[in-house]
């Protein structure tokens, strides 16, 4: 049945492509609808994190714009909560400007960040002291608490500070380096490397599907 359709399609794709040539007309907009058909397609087949999160290694990488347009490529996808981090607190400085542009986004800071059940789609800022101060902070909390500190108890800790586990994190930048994101709270998560910030379908389709393609075992 799958393959009919697929011939009918083609079919008439065809004799509408003709039919423009024939009068004169461009074809730059059919051409246009197929790929943005098939690649709505292809979407349905990619593995959406639910929590993804992102490290800028370089400070000029941050955009207002470039990230207004990736955060609606997430929402738009089903991701459903998303951590931007930088150690110089570019992100944080643009928190009212990403408040006054959101539509239908939570966004939030590193101590406020409600259960993924309970947000459609929230955007955690994280900043400098979401890093090495904040695995420190943890530490000292942890100390004069009795009986021995283990790792159940700390990841706990990481929760209550608002820093969960993403299952895939961008590191934008060619620096090598993870720019101080949070090491404990990206145990398991995929990393995926880009120049830049994801801004077009196709270039977010391309990362999530470098994402889809991996073996996650999980420490198995």
């Amino acid at each position: 049945m799958f393959d009919w359709i697929v011939v009918i399609v083609k079919v008439v794709t065809e004799i509408v492509r003709s039919g423009c040539d024939f009068l004169g007309w461009s074809t730059v907009w059919l051409r246009d609808v197929i790929k943005e058909s098939q690649m709505q397609r292809s979407y349905l087949l990619l593995k959406t994190p639910q929590h993804l999160a992102v490290t800028f290694t370089e400070k000029k990488k941050i955009k207002l714009n470039e990230l207004r347009r990736f955060l609606e490529l997430c929402r738009s996808s089903g991701v459903r909560r998303v951590s931007l981090y930088d150690p110089w607190g570019e992100c944080l400085a643009l928190s009212a400007f990403l408040k006054n542009s959101a539509d239908k986004m939570d966004i939030l800071h590193d101590e406020e960040f409600p259960d993924v059940r309970e947000a459609a789609f929230a955007v955690q800022l994280l900043g400098p002291l979401s890093g090495r101060e904040l695995v420190l902070q943890s530490i000292r909390e942890l100390l004069p608490t009795p009986g021995q500190l283990t790792m159940e108890a700390f990841d706990s800790q990481l929760q209550k500070h608002g820093v969960p586990e993403p299952n895939i994190l961008l590191k934008i930048g060619q620096l090598p380096t993870m720019a101080g994101y949070p090491p404990l709270a990206i145990r398991v998560t995929e990393i995926v490397l880009a120049r830049r910030l994801p801004t077009t379908r196709s270039s977010f389709y391309n990362a999530l599907s470098d994402y889809s393609k991996r073996d996650i075992r999980l420490g198995k």
